[in-house]
């Protein structure tokens, strides 16, 4: 965690704290993604009206820019709704792969949206989660993909996807 934070690539929340059992925003999961890039910010016009004003917008704009997310509809990001485990997941299965990472495969015993299916597959095979997540005997495993994003879930993701 200090680590990340050194790397400025975890905030905590406006009021100071971290508030680690709290699920972490779209927005707030984006900007923090954008800056694992450790890459200029857009500054093109955003592509999503809800955005406009938001203190991500350019991160959203960037992951956007290249490919990484989408938003909720045509127009629409939703940067301050909470974000889930699979859409997490996508955001950094699609980042890993920009650095040209091959899809991989996992056992996952809970559902997944297919959409999401491919981004949770390549977290968990890459494991990078922490121990909310478990495996089962037969080495399948529930990732909780509908389940939103804890901030200390994110921060474990993070870590976990540096260490690679």
């Amino acid at each position: 965690m200090e680590a990340l934070q050194l790397l400025n690539l975890v905030k905590g929340k406006a009021d100071g704290t971290f508030g680690p059992a709290e699920p972490i925003t779209r927005g707030e999961f984006a900007a923090q993604t954008a800056g694992l890039l450790f890459m200029t910010l857009s500054k093109r016009p955003v592509a999503f009206a809800d955005t406009q004003n938001h203190p991500a917008a350019a991160a959203i704009q960037t992951l956007y820019e290249l490919g990484v997310i989408q938003g909720s509809s045509q127009s629409a990001f939703e940067p301050d709704k909470p974000i889930t485990r699979q859409e997490a997941a996508v955001i950094v299965a699609r980042t890993i792969q920009l650095g040209v990472a091959s899809p991989m495969d996992a056992k996952l015993s809970s559902h997944t949206e297919l959409w999401a299916l491919d981004g949770v597959k390549q977290i968990v095979a890459l494991g990078l989660y922490g121990p909310e997540v478990k495996e089962a005997a037969d080495g399948s495993v529930d990732y909780k993909s509908q389940q939103p994003m804890l901030r200390s879930e994110t921060a474990a993701l993070f870590a976990k996807a540096l260490s690679n």
